[in-house]
């Protein structure tokens, strides 16, 4: 943009009258609005990375991410010192914001976000984000919830894990606006001194979320009418989270009872085929061999749900066997 002093007259959020009321200058705006310019390539690229390490964990659905606009940078620079102000709010960090601090300041310069399936992942992409990422050990973890939620899926309130002699700390958040979600502030890898921020949800909150900021964000958040049916929307998506969740439940319960079958019989195909009982030089007909790897898929298939009850580690064996096993016959 060449002229971005220009561009602020015209804008209601970045008028001369707004930047009196925020107490801040054009000419740090602009400071800021250039070299965070020069930075977007190299958000970009840690936004690629971080979006793609995401979704190498298996119970993420889908992956969304985005690097911050400039000018929305700047507006929300100016929308928070007004808030500080008019709080009488002295403390707050963006009263100090200037073009050396703001990248330790904003921590949604990227905003990623991770989409599940079901309430009874949580825990496990919990674990991986924790275990993958650089989470900000001075930031809190945020639960967002309804007051009507079951919170059974989540740590209780001031949680604190310990990851790599690092205390993470949980806290609960319930939100009038039925908002849901869990929030972390992530450190950018080095040499990048910025943070960003990580938002994960069921693809269910994420549909009503985006609806209800489509329809009433900017400039629709007191509106009582569009308020009220939101909150009918809400109730309806939360009712399906309800079944989903059900479903799940008894999903996962009727693959629990034919593990043992499942287990026999992979043990029993990993005696009967191990390299020790194979004549190499026999003949092994194609059904036979059909018939081997029919049971590899039927293990592939289950396993994704052992990893879910935490015992698939115990059947991982069976199957290591199996594959050499096949591959000898194959071989």
């Amino acid at each position: 943009m060449d002229n971005i002093q220009e561009y602020f007259k015209d804008t209601k959020d970045l008028s001369a009258e707004e930047l009196s009321l925020a107490k801040i200058t054009s000419r740090e705006l602009v400071a800021i609005y250039e070299d965070y310019s020069k930075s977007l390539k190299e958000l970009e690229t840690e936004g690629i990375y971080l979006s793609n390490r995401l979704q190498f964990c298996d119970e993420v659905n889908s992956v969304r991410w985005r690097v911050k606009d400039p000018i929305h940078l700047l507006t929300k620079i100016v929308r928070k010192r007004k808030e500080a102000i008019k709080a009488n709010n002295s403390e707050s960090k963006y009263l100090s914001i200037s073009v050396e601090n703001y990248k330790e300041i904003i921590t949604d310069l990227i905003g990623l976000r991770a989409i599940y399936l079901f309430k009874n992942h949580w825990k496990i992409i919990d674990k991986y984000v924790c275990n993958n990422f650089r989470v900000n050990k001075d930031e809190n973890i945020v639960i967002y919830h309804a007051h009507e939620d079951d919170l059974s899926f989540y740590y209780e309130n001031n949680y604190v894990k310990e990851i790599n002699g690092i205390e993470l700390r949980y806290i609960r958040s319930e939100k009038a606006s039925k908002y849901r979600s869990t929030h972390y502030i992530i450190d950018a890898n080095f040499p990048h001194n910025f943070k960003l921020e990580l938002q994960i949800r069921s693809i269910l909150d994420e549909a009503w979320g985006e609806i209800d900021h489509f329809l009433r964000y900017p400039d629709h958040q007191e509106d009582a009418q569009l308020k009220r049916q939101m909150t009918v929307l809400n109730g309806a998506i939360n009712g399906c989270e309800e079944l989903v969740t059900t479903y799940f439940k008894e999903f996962q319960e009727r693959n629990i009872q034919v593990l043992p079958e499942v287990e026999s019989e992979l043990n029993h195909i990993a005696q009967q085929t191990t390299l020790n009982n194979i004549n190499t030089s026999a003949e092994v007909d194609s059904q036979n061999l059909d018939e081997k790897l029919k049971n590899l898929a039927l293990y592939s298939d289950t396993s994704k749900y052992l990893k879910n009850i935490g015992i698939y580690a115990e059947l991982a064996k069976h199957h290591a066997a199996l594959q050499a096993a096949v591959g000898g016959v194959a071989g």
